[in-house]
């Protein structure tokens, strides 16, 4: 598994690269967007689909859904939390939320749920329409390329950190999302909650087009195995893109309005 990691390595600090230089050129509801979306996530699973076989990879696909509603709670308290603490609080909060709610999930073997991918997808639903909604387009943001790179750096430490603890605590608890935790920390302390709460309903609308891809990829992964991805993929950019533009043209009408 160690290509597993080297992957991580080289491929997380790269997302959250580009991802915070799309938020400084269109503003951190774009970064969000690109950050939710499954890029990382499918890259590894490649790595292990061609490592461990497909039966594994097919129990990871399957799972991967579930951790949207931890990942969902930890969005929802960072939105909430941000009102009344300070960046490091609002960040502890969230994060004791997030790792309650993955405990919760894997006691309860959440996976074996039916239909848990769609309740996924209606959580994200309701975390975006109470998530504050910001009536004014977020400005375009200047990026010190000392914050890229240190943005960059942490992100390669929490991922080498994640990955040493995964054979102790177990991977369900170990798969916390990276740039959820860094680009919204960065976000909240040198730009404010309003820029913060852009770049989280980005986020979400970006996990929505996440759990349509792990939603949809099982269901021909049997006949086509890892290809069935193409048109998992296919489908859950053409229906993140769609949300953020109807979100995009319902901010500008409230502008007008």
């Amino acid at each position: 598994m160690l290509s597993v990691v080297f992957a991580k390595l080289i491929a997380g600090p790269l997302v959250i690269g580009a991802t915070s230089l799309a938020g400084q050129r269109w503003g951190q509801q774009m970064a969000g967007v690109l950050a939710g979306l499954p890029s990382l996530a499918l890259l590894i699973i490649g790595i292990i689909w061609l490592e461990q076989g497909a039966t594994f990879t097919r129990d990871v696909i399957e799972y991967a859904p579930i951790g949207l509603f931890a990942n969902t709670t930890y969005i929802l308290l960072l939105a909430f939390a941000s009102r009344f603490f300070k960046t490091s609080g609002t960040i502890l909060l969230a994060l004791l939320g997030y790792v309650v709610m993955a405990i919760v999930l894997v006691h309860c073997s959440a996976q074996q749920i039916p239909y848990s991918g769609i309740y996924s997808i209606l959580f994200l639903a309701i975390a975006y329409k109470i998530i504050p909604r910001q009536n004014q387009l977020q400005a375009k943001s200047t990026l010190p390329k000392i914050e890229l790179f240190l943005r960059m750096a942490l992100a390669a430490a929490l991922i080498l950190v994640l990955s040493l603890a995964a054979p102790s605590v177990g991977a369900s608890y170990s798969g916390f999302p990276v740039a959820s935790l860094i680009l919204p920390a960065f976000t909240l302390a040198l730009q404010g909650r309003s820029a913060l709460l852009h770049q989280l309903r980005g986020f979400v609308l970006g996990l929505i087009g996440f759990a349509v891809c792990f939603l949809l990829w099982p269901l021909g992964i049997s006949d086509w195995g890892f290809a069935a991805l193409i048109p998992a993929l296919l489908a859950a950019v053409c229906c993140t893109a769609s949300l953020h533009l109807i979100a995009q043209r319902r901010t500008l009408e409230s502008q007008h309005a």
